[in-house]
């Protein structure tokens, strides 16, 4: 027999809402997104410039490439402006994934966007000079650098 210390509660789980009401006035600056039912019960809101970032794994190849590829199309295809590649723990990145990212910071300058490599060591700013163009790459050490240097530059 358990002792009345150990013995827990049913916890409620409420449903997630199915509409939620923005003011006019809030639609301008945000964008709402309500996630699949039974995934996720909190509402996930981003502002329209915020970064989109993704995380690289330690060794991205031909093998594997295929993943991240997908997630930069799909954060393109879903609006993003702004993507910010994490390189931080990244030690190899495939030909095929230079060039495309090359490709993807064009369209996203084109479009008023842009690309930015999260502390991207020397050998792999070196690789992308080589290998595609940083010419519409931005190139960052931290997160915190993405905000710090955008203000600096509009003021």
């Amino acid at each position: 027999m358990e002792s009345p210390e150990l013995e827990r509660a049913p916890l409620a789980i409420e449903e997630a809402p199915t509409t939620i009401e923005v003011t006019p006035e809030i639609t301008a600056d945000v964008k709402v997104e309500l996630p699949p039912t039974g995934e996720q019960l909190i509402p996930v809101v981003t502002k329209p410039d915020a970064w989109a970032k993704i995380v690289l794994k330690p060794r991205v190849d031909s093998f594997n490439q295929g993943d991240l590829l997908a997630e930069i199309k799909s954060a393109v295809e879903g609006g993003a402006k702004r993507i910010a590649l994490d390189f931080s723990q990244n030690r190899f990145v495939s030909v095929a994934v230079i060039q495309a990212c090359v490709q993807t910071a064009a369209k996203l300058r084109d479009e008023g966007g842009e690309l930015a490599l999260v502390g991207c060591s020397e050998r792999g700013k070196r690789h992308f000079s080589v290998y595609g163009s940083m010419d519409n790459i931005r190139v960052v050490r931290t997160h915190a650098d993405l905000e710090l240097k955008r203000s600096a530059r509009a003021s």
